[in-house]
């Protein structure tokens, strides 16, 4: 295969994906072209693997409006690092064959949130491997991203471990908008891979004493089988009467089931004392899982 020549995993439907080849991509002068490494796997992306669909919306593979004559074009992926193959003209601060993790997003630099600093707010922000953002993602040999975007990895990290950049990122951000300190009790709703890295996190933070709670028996086995990982471990439904109204500081919703964010009545009474954060739906910037991960 030659070196230039581009592979990529496209979604074609429901459960159907193809490698196919294509030309690499173009450079723009303030981008990088990335030799994609390792690429984590999202819930979203499971999402449009499995149902075709993401934020409720149907990905259209048939018609004039298929998804793969879009930009976009049915390639997934937004959790990876890679190597810096060439770099456009304008690039400073990254040069060809440094390793790099990637923020999979470009904001609009002007707004008042990116100005601000809090760029993940901002109204126009596109995201990698995104079908409503129509930008192809990092499921292929080579991607152009834009240099400010990439950040050169210590030679103590490797690809697979910064691929885990993102997702941390969510969890370090849910901690910081929690508010958890030293000897906090901390309760994580859900041991996916979020509720995982929420839990280091929490650790990292300060928390004496976390329980994690799940449906699933092998994930909580995980949990407490982690170095700093879960004091207590939670099976739902069959212990939930140990959630105890004054058991717990701090509490991280990390199932994503909306039902569990707003249950019904009378549960809001008994959880009324904790201090909750919604982790799913964040997102901060990778470069403050970089600073917080050396920290720790």
């Amino acid at each position: 295969m030659a070196e230039e020549e581009n592979v990529a995993a496209v979604l074609h439907g429901k459960r159907d994906i193809r490698v196919e080849r294509s030309a690499p991509p173009t450079l723009a002068a303030h981008e990088v072209l990335l030799e994609i490494k390792a690429v984590g796997l999202c819930g979203s992306d499971f999402s449009y693997w499995k149902d075709a669909t993401i934020a409720g919306m149907d990905i259209p593979f048939e018609g004039a409006a298929r998804c793969q004559d879009m930009c976009f074009a049915g390639v997934m992926g937004h959790e990876a690092s890679g190597r810096v193959a060439r770099v456009g003209s304008a690039v400073q601060g990254v040069a060809v064959g440094d390793r790099v993790a990637i923020e999979p997003s470009i904001t609009c630099g002007a707004c008042r949130h990116c100005l601000g600093g809090r760029y993940n707010l901002c109204a126009e922000t596109k995201y990698l491997g995104s079908f409503m953002s129509d930008w192809p993602g990092a499921l292929r040999k080579f991607i152009s991203h834009p240099a400010s975007r990439c950040y050169v990895l210590p030679e103590s990290i490797g690809y697979e471990e910064a691929a885990l950049f993102e997702p941390l990122g969510v969890a370090l951000h849910a901690v910081r908008r929690a508010g958890v300190k030293m000897g906090d009790r901390v309760l994580v709703t859900g041991a996916g891979p979020i509720g995982l890295l929420a839990m280091l996190a929490a650790r990292c933070a300060g928390a004496t004493q976390i329980a994690v709670a799940d449906i699933n028996a092998q994930r909580l086995a995980l949990a407490a089988g982690l170095e700093g990982g879960a004091d207590q471990t939670l099976l739902l439904p069959a212990q939930a009467a140990e959630l105890e109204q004054d058991s717990y500081d701090v509490a991280l919703e990390c199932t994503g089931v909306a039902s569990w964010c707003a249950p019904p009545a009378p549960r809001p009474q008994r959880l009324a004392p904790l201090r909750w954060t919604l982790s799913c739906a964040l997102f901060v910037a990778v470069v403050a899982a970089l600073a917080d991960l050396h920290s720790c």
